[in-house]
């Protein structure tokens, strides 16, 4: 298992590549399929290019509403397996005078192996 600053290290690099809009390394970080479920609908992703469709749209909005960096900060790990761990993150998107502009809240679901993870399982959890 990945310890707290491992699993934060992955969030920081995730967190730069999804603001600048590197969607093909975003796409590498998810297993597929991927689920997002949210409370009125649930998406179920079957490869990347379904993923960087979805995720395409967020980049762009980041970038009209001037967020200059996307900080997702670890609060809480919840072990399941040897292999599959709950994270909860605080997800703030900053301009580029630190000012914060949208905060969020996400669940991720990991997949923990080979000394890193992927993302299996994404649930917006409203405000953070």
């Amino acid at each position: 298992m990945l310890d707290r600053d491992e699993l934060q290290d992955f969030l920081d690099t995730y967190g730069r590549e999804l603001v600048s809009g590197d969607l093909d390394r975003v796409a590498a970080r998810y297993t597929y399929p991927v689920c997002v479920v949210g409370e009125e609908a649930t998406l179920a992703l079957s490869a990347p290019g379904e993923l960087k469709a979805t995720l395409g749209g967020a980049a762009r909005r980041y970038q009209e509403r001037g967020v200059a960096e996307l900080v997702l900060e670890l609060r809480g790990v919840e072990e399941l397996t040897e292999h599959l761990v709950w994270v909860d993150v605080r997800r703030a998107a900053r301009a580029s005078d630190g000012k914060e502009i949208l905060v969020e809240g996400r669940r991720y679901l990991l997949r923990v192996a080979g000394g890193s993870c992927m993302i299996c399982v994404v649930v917006p959890t409203g405000p953070a």
